[in-house]
């Protein structure tokens, strides 16, 4: 016979202690479990609310924003509402729940810059009145009222050109003219017919 084999043992039975409540007594509670921490369901559900907060907080003061530069642009302040403008797209991300405000916001900012080269065009920077209509067409396809602006730097600019080949005596000589002319029209209308 070769070497002896150990014997094998069985495990003994353990016993466990079960306690029967006695009948109208509530069974002893158990301890609680201590949680480890959130489950990563849960973790990835926090994640997401707080996103979406933090979106919506964007989104709120963005749309502010947008309020504040259509209050600018009736006030007449086209630099303020396009400083504003500015601001708000720089801080909303491109997504697809942002994008009708994103819309919005580049919608105003044409309407802006229409306004602003109208009144550069008035004041006769015909130079400015362009840039300011050629930073709209990148937001925005041309509409009536760039294409109405459009007309008047063209008006501007022949008015312009006129003036320079003639000479400034006769553009003077014109002015003076023009203002006669309305001053007789005026005492006409009064009753000074001489």
């Amino acid at each position: 016979p070769g070497p002896a084999r150990p014997a094998k043992t069985e495990p003994a039975e353990a016993f466990v202690d079960v306690k029967i409540p006695e009948p109208g007594q509530a069974a002893p509670a158990a301890a609680p479990a201590q949680p480890a921490g959130p489950t990563p369901e849960q973790e990835a559900e926090m994640l997401a609310r707080a996103e979406s907060d933090r979106l919506n907080s964007i989104m709120a003061g963005a749309q502010r924003q947008l309020d504040a530069a259509r209050g600018y642009t009736r006030d007449g302040r086209n630099d303020d509402a396009l400083a504003t403008i500015d601001a708000a797209l720089a801080v909303v991300p491109v997504n697809p729940l942002t994008s009708k405000l994103i819309a919005d916001l580049k919608k105003e900012k044409a309407s802006v810059l229409v306004a602003k080269a109208q009144v550069l065009v008035r004041q006769g920077d015909v130079a400015g009145a362009r840039t300011a209509l050629a930073a709209r067409e990148q937001l925005a396809p041309t509409d009536s009222r760039a294409a109405s602006v459009q007309q008047q730097i063209a008006k501007a600019e022949t008015r312009s050109a006129a003036a320079a080949a003639v000479g400034p005596e006769f553009v003077a000589a014109r002015d003076a003219i023009a203002k006669l002319i309305a001053k007789g029209r005026a005492q006409y209308v009064a009753g000074d017919i001489d």
